[in-house]
């Protein structure tokens, strides 16, 4: 990977922050609406047998083959069903993911346009019929979106999920944490390189102030 200046390294960790930001924040509630299952596929990479960029997604150890198929589980869970993030943690995984992008696009892009986001959430889901709130780990690999043009940029997402596994809890613990970093390293192996650049985020019940941009060895 070609060197670049600590400046370059902090605009790249924000920008994958703010689209880590813009994931969380519109993924889980789209989960939430009654609506929502149609919508769901829209956050993945779509399934093409000519591009050897593939959705994998395991949701609560089971394999999901297709993101459409994300429209029956939403279905089949229960109304008024409340998933709540608590915490997210981003770490750019590789500057330059090239991976089922058009010749035209191969050359590479400092600011981070063509990065992998690897971002990490915990929260919790809460069932109308319920009276106990349970646990989850969600670890999701983001990459650019390749059909992005000029005319419609403003309509596609600019970043898709490729990889996910999702894993509900019984109840909260601290082994939720052992699971996120477990997830996060059999994400990355899949992935290949990255580099060192971390971003964390944490939400509602934590300090202010605590978001940070930091490096990891």
């Amino acid at each position: 990977m070609t060197d670049i200046s600590e400046n370059t390294e902090v605009k790249v960790a924000v920008e994958a922050l703010i689209a880590a930001d813009i994931f969380v924040n519109s993924y889980y509630k789209t989960w939430n609406k009654e609506s929502g299952g149609k919508e769901l596929s829209h956050f993945y990479v779509k399934v093409n047998p000519e591009s050897p960029l593939k959705p994998d997604i395991t949701i609560n150890g089971n394999i999901v083959e297709d993101p459409t198929d994300l429209e029956g589980l939403h279905r089949s869970q229960p109304s008024k069903t409340h998933y709540e993030v608590e915490a997210f943690d981003c770490q750019v995984v590789n500057t330059n993911f090239t991976v089922g992008a058009p010749e035209t696009l191969l050359e590479g892009n400092p600011a981070g346009k063509k990065m992998s986001i690897l971002v990490m959430v915990s929260g919790s889901v809460k069932y109308a019929d319920a009276e106990e709130t349970r646990g989850f780990v969600d670890n999701v690999l983001l990459v650019p979106n390749w059909d992005i043009t000029k005319k419609n940029e403003k309509e596609k997402k600019k970043w898709l999920v490729q990889s996910q596994t999702f894993r509900l809890k019984n109840q909260r613990s601290s082994d939720d944490v052992d699971h996120m970093l477990e997830d996060r390293n059999h994400t990355m192996l899949r992935e290949g390189s990255r580099t060192k650049l971390s971003v964390k985020k944490y939400g509602p019940g934590i300090p202010p102030n605590s978001t940070r941009i930091d490096s990891f060895e």
